[in-house]
C-alpha cells in the first residue's frame, strides 16, 4: 500500500490560502490564517484539539464532530489552562439533536461572548478504519478527502458551503489510523428544519430569525427555486434534510425571485456534504435522483402541489415526474415518522442505496 495517500488538489481560486502539512505519520492541507508555530503541536496530535475544556460537541460516536477554539500565538488552550469551559447545560444543549437520522448538527449555534476571543472551527473526526474500511479507501478516495472536494466543488458551483480549512490524513505505519478535516463556523442563522416546522403548524408567516419575516408561500418558492438551481447546477445532495440548510440571520429577501436565487446561493450554507453526488450533464441531476432530493423536505400534503409546481417552472420532464414526488414524499414521511424499527431500518436502505 503506498505510504503517502494522494491529496486533493487546492482549486485554483484558493491556491495561494493553503499551505501544504508534512509531519511523522500525518499529511495534509491548512489555511494559511490558522498556520502558526502555536498550532504545530496540535497539527502532529490532532485529537488534543478535542481534549480541550471548550469543546462544543455535536456527535460523540465512532466518528466525532465538535465546535474547537484554535491555538494562536501566546495562547493556551489546553484543559485547565484559563480557557473559559462551556458548561454542561450549554454542551447537552447542542449535543441533544435527532440521532440516527443522518443529520450532521454542525453549526447549530450562536457563539457565545467568550468564543471570540479565539477562532474557532468546526472539526469532524473519522474514526479508525479496520480491513473493509481500507478497502473502499483503496476503491474510492477517504471520507475526509470526499468531503474536501465536495465542499470545494459546491463552492466552484456557486453555492454557499463551510470552507475546508485543514484536511489531515495518516501516513505510513500510520494509515487506517483517524482523518480529520475542519470547516468554517457559520454565522447566526435559522435551520430550515426550524422554518418548515412553523410551516407544519399551519403558519402562514415564518420566522426566519434577526427580526425577519416572510410569508410561508413566497420562502417556499424561494426553497423550490433554490434546490432548482443546484440541481441545474448537477449536485446531487443525496441527504437534503431540514438540518443541512443554514439560513443565515443577514439573508433578506428581494423583490424579483431571480434575486432571490442569487442572494440564497451566495448566503443560505449547505453543509453535510460528503454524500453529494456531482454530475457535469447538459441538463444537470437526472430527474429521480432530484425527487430523492425533493421528498426529504419535509411539507405539510396541502403545500406539496405548489411547492414542486415553483421547483418545474414549466419544465415538461420535470412536471410529468410530479406524480412520482407526491407519492414518494408520502412515502417518505411515513418511514421518517414511524416507530416500528424494521421500517426504520428499511428507510435507511430506501433511502441510501436502492435507488442510488
Amino acid at each position: 500500500m503506498d505510504e503517502t495517500p494522494t491529496l486533493p488538489p487546492v482549486p485554483a481560486a484558493f491556491a495561494g490560502r493553503y499551505h501544504r502539512l508534512l509531519y511523522p505519520g500525518w499529511t495534509g492541507w491548512i489555511d494559511r490564517s490558522l498556520h502558526s508555530t502555536a498550532s504545530r503541536p496540535w497539527l502532529e496530535r490532532p485529537r488534543d484539539l478535542l481534549e480541550q475544556s471548550a469543546v462544543r460537541w455535536f456527535k460523540r460516536g465512532r466518528n466525532l464532530l465538535a465546535e474547537v477554539r484554535w491555538p494562536e500565538e501566546g495562547g493556551t488552550e489546553r484543559s485547565g489552562t484559563g480557557v473559559s469551559p462551556v458548561s454542561s447545560h450549554e454542551r447537552d444543549a447542542h449535543a441533544t439533536l435527532e440521532s440516527g437520522t443522518g443529520v450532521s448538527p454542525v453549526f447549530l449555534h450562536e457563539r457565545d461572548a467568550h468564543a471570540t476571543a479565539h477562532p474557532t472551527v468546526v472539526l469532524k473526526e473519522f474514526g479508525s478504519l479496520g480491513f473493509a474500511g481500507l478497502v473502499r479507501n483503496a476503491i474510492r478516495p477517504p471520507r475526509a478527502v470526499r468531503a474536501w472536494d465536495r465542499a470545494f466543488a459546491l463552492i466552484e458551483r456557486g453555492f454557499n458551503t463551510s470552507r475546508p480549512l485543514w484536511l489531515l490524513l495518516p501516513v505510513g505505519k500510520a494509515v487506517g489510523a483517524p482523518s480529520y478535516l475542519a470547516v468554517e463556523t457559520a454565522p447566526p442563522h435559522a435551520r430550515l428544519r426550524e422554518v418548515l416546522g412553523q410551516i407544519r403548524k399551519g403558519a402562514n408567516e415564518v420566522d426566519l430569525g434577526g427580526g425577519r419575516r416572510l410569508e410561508a408561500d413566497a420562502f417556499l418558492a424561494i426553497l423550490a427555486r433554490y434546490v432548482r438551481a443546484m440541481h441545474d447546477a448537477g449536485v446531487w445532495h443525496r441527504d437534503f434534510s431540514g438540518g443541512n440548510l443554514l439560513i443565515p440571520h443577514t439573508w433578506r429577501a428581494a423583490e424579483s425571485q431571480d434575486e432571490n436565487v442569487r442572494s440564497a446561493r451566495d448566503s443560505w450554507v449547505l453543509i453535510d456534504v460528503n454524500r453529494a453526488r456531482l454530475t457535469s450533464a447538459p441538463d444537470g441531476v437526472r430527474p429521480g435522483h432530484r425527487i430523492q432530493d425533493l421528498e426529504r423536505i419535509s411539507l405539510p400534503a396541502d403545500r406539496r402541489e405548489a411547492f414542486y409546481a415553483a421547483y418545474a417552472l414549466g419544465n415538461a420532464a420535470l412536471e410529468a415526474a410530479q406524480s412520482l414526488y407526491l407519492r414518494r414524499a408520502r412515502l417518505y414521511r411515513r418511514l421518517r415518522e414511524t416507530h416500528n424499527p424494521a421500517l426504520r431500518l428499511w428507510r435507511k436502505i430506501f433511502t441510501y442505496w436502492i435507488r442510488v
